[in-house]
């Protein structure tokens, strides 16, 4: 039965599938292959429908992670299927852009199982993957047996924690992540410890090198959306990462594998406070932060656990308060609507962190006239008695976005991994385009070492600083650091407030143009939208044309940008209403990147795909004592060999959501840590042009000792009406008591 004819015919081919799928599996498994010699054989194939899932899932993260272009082709064969997998892909080597290609085959009884046996194959030709022996495999597909029944859990921990101490660490891939990933489905706290400890002695065990990073991110990344019990049990078990053996193998040095452990820790604990704030800000105001108004009905779901879901809807993807759409790579909050009636009697707390909720991260979207289908990856696994059925129903919430912390995590493997995020021996392959010069590198990973002190103050080449090259007038303060900035690898420049920093940003900037050969790029970035804009805004007045990229950007800076930069088929696009403005726009700043030497973004933003053919030998990050630091790591990883920070320490720190990130240092930003290493000294801008005196006289003697002079008028600042400010007027602090 159905609300329409097609439901009605869609529900009898559900039942009627469910009815014969046992038969159908069992004889598709009998089905033999004549060889050409007449005889009969199995066809070869990856073995399981269990076995080719994990091997597609993996592949699936590779390609992802690093950017390859995956193409198969398949045909049938006596028997069964025959596979062909192709990558392609790009990477800097030597300091050109190379394209490498690869291919493999594979057969199997079924399409999906012959493209699991030729991913399988190229992974392990490309030394991600190495054959296991089928008993094993069969060991693993009895765990997965294990853990589908609840009864059972408890067997399945136990044999894990076996296998873990039988198999060598780089083995664990095979069958760790999926059993920790149910038992964090199945909220089972004295399994998961049991497992956890299994690997701390096992990786600290003698002769053992230790857990490989990639399982590690793993089961790491696991926890981050476990919500369950305001993420309580997730949080308790990510706090026992950081004291794990992690294999050095893979790492560039001691340093690299120090530096990794800790920012990747700490982003992946910060990217579970996200979740947990994001749902808490509906549950403390339930009635005003409303879901999107849209109601999903699941199309198409997974058998097990995490997996693909496709959703539809007959609304639009809009968010119910701000008006924003609903976009791909947002994540969001699925709430089961299981009995109406029932539902609408739950209480704020019950329907967001109840059981049958769950986190889920947006793919594509597709519209049309009949409505609009949502493809999502569901984040957070289910236990055995939750399951999933086509045709329910859910309420969807809004929670963040995942694209800044997978930016972050995607600068520190480059910075610090020399081989790429692997499933099996450790073999050279491209990371991604994100590449750090040698000295920068050196830098970040060890301020405080006397080589990078030497190599952050080392004179470049470059021209001396001539004042009349800066247009404008400059302060002796901003003279001074446009000066640094021409010949030293990295220049830090302290401003307190109103002292002018972003307006010295644009005199490096413009400087540096006037030396730079024209085919050498800049790229400008700030921890906000609005402080990039500024730039954009700033460069103008001092005549340069900058192109700004990213989600964010400002009505006045997105005209001036199309106006600038648009060859006429934007404009048509708008004024045609066709839907296409939104390609136009990407398409239209992808050209003016290849074309003009300026590029200004957000410090994430910095990490979009249509810089990746670029390399920005120069940048400059204003606002960066308020970015986290491997925020500032983005724009670096895009070649950078000069550096220009601007920020003040003395001022608002980085934001940070996890109480446990801030006690454990991500607050502090890539500025702060150059200045505490006293990796080089920092011009100090002293001229404030900004505040009344009598504003800026306790943080100048509080934060800055006395050292900035008042450049304004106190005249030119007369008090605001309407308050009794202290001294007749001549004070404008004052401090009101309002217990």
């Amino acid at each position: 039965e159905g609300e329409s004819l097609a439901e009605s015919q869609r529900a009898c081919m559900l039942t009627l599938w469910e009815e014969l799928r046992p038969q159908l599996e069992q004889l598709t498994n009998s089905v033999p292959e004549v060889s050409e010699s007449g005889s009969r054989k199995r066809i070869a194939n990856v073995g399981s429908s269990v076995r080719g899932n994990q091997v597609a899932e993996r592949h699936n993260v590779l390609v992802q992670r690093l950017k390859i272009q995956p193409e198969f082709d398949i045909t049938q064969v006596d028997g069964g299927f025959s596979a062909i997998v192709r990558w392609r892909w790009t990477s800097w080597l030597d300091g050109e852009l190379q394209t490498h290609e690869a291919e493999a085959s594979g057969e199997g009884r079924s399409k999906a199982l012959a493209k699991a046996a030729a991913m399988e194959k190229i992974m392990v030709e490309q030394g991600h993957l190495t054959a296991m022996e089928p008993d094993f495999l069969k060991r693993v597909d009895e765990l997965g047996t294990l853990l589908s029944d609840p009864g059972t859990i408890e067997e399945a921990a136990q044999r894990t924690v076996e296998l873990i101490q039988e198999r060598p660490p780089q083995d664990w891939r095979e069958f760790v992540p999926g059993v920790w990933k149910q038992l964090l489905a199945e909220n089972r706290e004295e399994e998961l410890n049991q497992v956890l400890t299994g690997i701390r002695e096992a990786a600290a065990a003698e002769g053992s090198t230790g857990i490989p990073s990639d399982v590690w991110e793993e089961l790491l990344d696991s926890c981050t959306p476990i919500v369950r019990h305001r993420g309580a049990l997730a949080t308790q078990m990510m706090l026992q990462f950081d004291d794990l053996n992690l294999d050095p193998q893979g790492f560039g040095g001691e340093l690299e594998h120090r530096y990794f452990k800790r920012f990747r820790h700490l982003l992946a604990l910060e990217r579970h406070g996200a979740y947990i704030q994001g749902i808490q800000l509906y549950t403390q105001d339930f009635d005003r932060q409303q879901p999107l108004p849209m109601l999903l009905r699941l199309h198409d779901a997974p058998k097990k656990g995490v997996g693909n879901m496709m959703f539809t809807t007959e609304t639009p993807f809009r968010s119910g308060n701000s008006g924003e759409e609903l976009r791909s790579n947002d994540v969001v909050l699925m709430v089961p609507l299981e009995d109406g009636q029932r539902f609408d009697a739950m209480t704020a707390e019950d329907k967001l962190w109840g059981d049958g909720s769950f986190l889920a991260y947006v793919g594509n979207i597709k519209r049309d006239h009949s409505g609009s289908r949502l493809s999502c990856n569901m984040l957070s696994g289910r236990g055995t008695s939750q399951s999933l059925e086509v045709g329910n129903e859910f309420q969807v919430y809004r929670i963040t976005m995942d694209t800044p912390i997978m930016r972050m995590v995607e600068a520190m493997r480059a910075l610090c991994l020399t081989t790429a995020p692997r499933w099996r021996e450790p073999s050279y392959f491209p990371r991604s385009c994100m590449a750090y010069d040698d000295s920068i590198r050196s830098i970040v990973l060890d301020p405080a070492s006397e080589t990078s002190k030497q190599l952050a103050n080392e004179s470049v080449e470059g021209v001396e600083f001539d004042p009349t090259m800066a247009p404008g007038t400059l302060t002796e303060d901003q003279q001074r650091a446009v000066a640094k900035s021409m010949t030293q690898r990295v220049t830090l420049i302290q401003g307190p407030p109103g002292t002018g920093k972003t307006y010295t940003a644009c005199a490096v900037i413009s400087t540096w143009l006037q030396q730079m050969d024209p085919t050498e790029k800049i790229l400008a970035v700030a921890d906000s939208n609005v402080a990039a804009d500024n730039i954009v805004a700033k460069l103008r007045a001092f005549g340069v044309d900058a192109v700004r990229i990213g989600d964010g950007v400002g009505d006045a800076v997105r005209d001036y940008v199309d106006g600038t930069f648009d060859d006429g088929s934007l404009a048509r696009a708008i004024a045609d209403g066709d839907g296409q403005a939104t390609s136009k726009r990407h398409m239209m700043l992808a050209r003016a990147v290849r074309s003009q030497q300026v590029t200004v973004s957000t410090c994430v933003g910095a990490g979009m795909e249509m810089l990746d053919d670029h390399r920005f030998t120069r940048v400059l990050v204003d606002e960066c004592s308020q970015a986290v630091e491997p925020s500032a790591l983005i724009p670096l990883s895009r070649h950078c060999e000069r550096l220009v920070v601007i920020g003040d320490h003395r001022q608002l720190p980085a934001t940070v959501i996890s109480n446990h990130c801030q006690r454990l240092g991500l607050g502090r930003s890539l500025f702060e840590a150059l200045i505490d290493a006293r990796t080089t000294a920092p011009v100090l801008l002293t001229e404030q042009r900004r505040m009344h005196s009598s504003i800026s006289a306790f943080p100048n003697q509080a934060f800055y000792n006395s050292a900035l002079v008042n450049a304004v008028d106190d005249a030119d600042r007369p008090p605001i009406a309407g308050f009794p400010w202290p001294g007749d007027g001549d004070c404008r602090v004052a401090l009101v008591d309002v217990s």
